[in-house]
């Protein structure tokens, strides 16, 4: 477990990890079907995501919400399996561990290789900004929460969209509201 800091960018922040390889990592390995037909999270599946919460959690770090990335390898003990079935299940410890919603999260990486002695899967976390963010609902552009007015009724007490479009719909909002004159009905034209 190490928590990694780049000189000259004291904005960036990376959290490595790895856990012992196991096929319980996998998509095809976390889900059982029971006897009437309910689907169920198997026990070694949640054991191995909450073993990976845990040493995340153990390294200190200071998580905002924000693009998260993630890069995984996968040590695996032959080719059975793919990198990419273990996704599912590091991303939902990655969540638990950090408490950011998985949407905001990127895999930067995916790789593989065949260990025969002690295989690992070795996981990075990385975040590149030092406040919360949000995608403004308007316009699309995601910014930090400074850029929306206050809203306590909402979970980070700020409003979805940022102060430039909250701004530009009142102008669009006031221009429909102008009453329309006669001479100006006779143009169609607003006043």
């Amino acid at each position: 477990m190490t928590r990694i800091t780049v000189p000259g960018r004291d904005d960036l922040t990376q959290v490595r990890v790895s856990v012992p390889f196991s096929y319980g990592f996998s998509k095809n390995s976390i889900w059982s079907l029971g006897k009437r037909g309910h689907v169920y999270a198997r026990k070694e599946a949640n054991a191995l995501r909450e073993q990976l919460a845990w040493k995340i959690k153990n390294v200190k770090a200071d998580w905002y919400e924000g693009k998260v990335w993630i890069d995984i390898f996968v040590e695996k003990p032959d080719m059975r399996g793919d990198a990419i079935n273990v996704i599912d299940l590091v991303c939902d410890a990655v969540k638990d561990a950090i408490g950011i919603d998985d949407r905001w999260f990127c895999i930067r990486r995916l790789d593989w290789a065949v260990v025969k002695k002690d295989p690992k899967i070795y996981v990075g976390i990385g975040q590149a900004i030092d406040q919360h963010h949000r995608v403004c609902s308007n316009c699309g552009k995601l910014l930090p929460l400074s850029e929306f007015s206050s809203n306590k009724s909402v979970r980070l007490g700020k409003s979805r969209e940022c102060k430039e479009c909250q701004t530009m719909l009142r102008k669009i909002a006031k221009e429909k509201d102008k009453p329309v004159t006669d001479s100006a009905r006779e143009r169609g034209e607003r006043t």
